[in-house]
């Protein structure tokens, strides 16, 4: 009788001759339907694309196994990723972080275009917005908003950011950064009615507590708007609970 021997092998694709497919088409249509390579095509005139930079950086964010500063390596030591990924051009892990930096300088336009494209998509719908904000650490006082600030736990050096998302096409609405030091009322206070002017009527905008200051939230409604926080309940809050306990609200998937 033959003995069967049976040897185990990694399980992992060999990425010198594998591509992600699926997350590479998935990215290209997203940059297609919501018109991104030709807004991007405005920012820079010379060398690589920016369109192509964002594009890679996004598709490499998505794979999520190795970081960008692998980059040079995994393109050089895979030509039919480097034809695939980069076709004629050479696009190095400085490019990538060079256009990453131009980027961030037309924040406004990208999250303008972001905005007109998806009502423009989503012409019967409501734009309805998660609102939330983090802080990003920083190694060095370098930066208009580094300021010490409570952050993950612990006192550090660190800038901050409120961004506001669209619940249905999950693009942003609006970004505003703030000094590292500064509490997240008086974020709230300068974002909410910054936010309020890109959203249509009807609209709901769910954000923590935060910016659950009562004068905030009457200024969402008296424009037509609706909000979904966490409050401190009230004499009024604690009866309607006991006596309408079947009442509720369906309030969407988030």
């Amino acid at each position: 009788m033959t003995q069967t021997t049976f040897k185990t092998t990694s399980g992992s694709a060999d990425e010198r001759i594998c591509i992600p497919l699926g997350i590479v088409r998935f990215v290209r249509a997203g940059f297609r339907r919501y018109r991104i390579y030709e807004l991007l095509s405005r920012f820079k005139s010379n060398g690589v694309p920016l369109a192509k930079s964002i594009e890679n950086l996004c598709i490499n964010c998505l794979l999520g196994d190795y970081s960008m500063n692998d980059w040079d390596a995994k393109i050089e030591n895979s030509p039919l990723r480097k034809a695939y990924f980069c076709g004629e051009l050479e696009i190095r892990r400085w490019t990538l972080q060079k256009d990453l930096s131009r980027l961030g300088n037309y924040l406004e336009e990208v999250t303008d275009h972001f905005t007109k494209v998806s009502r423009a998509l989503y012409r019967d719908k409501p734009t309805h917005a998660y609102v939330d904000g983090s802080h990003v650490k920083r190694n060095g006082p370098k930066g208009e908003n580094v300021r010490y600030g409570e952050g993950g736990g612990s006192v550090q050096l660190q800038d901050q950011f409120v961004v506001a998302t669209n619940v249905l096409t999950r693009t942003p609405i609006a970004i505003e950064l703030y000094p590292g030091n500064q509490n997240d009322p008086q974020q709230y206070g300068d974002f909410i009615p910054q936010l309020l002017f890109h959203l249509k009527k009807g609209s709901m905008i769910i954000l923590d507590n935060g910016g659950s200051n009562a004068t905030l939230l009457d200024e969402i409604t008296s424009w037509g708007n609706d909000y979904l926080t966490r409050v401190k309940l009230n004499a009024s809050d604690e009866k309607t609970i006991l006596n309408e306990r079947d009442w509720m609200i369906y309030v969407g998937m988030g």
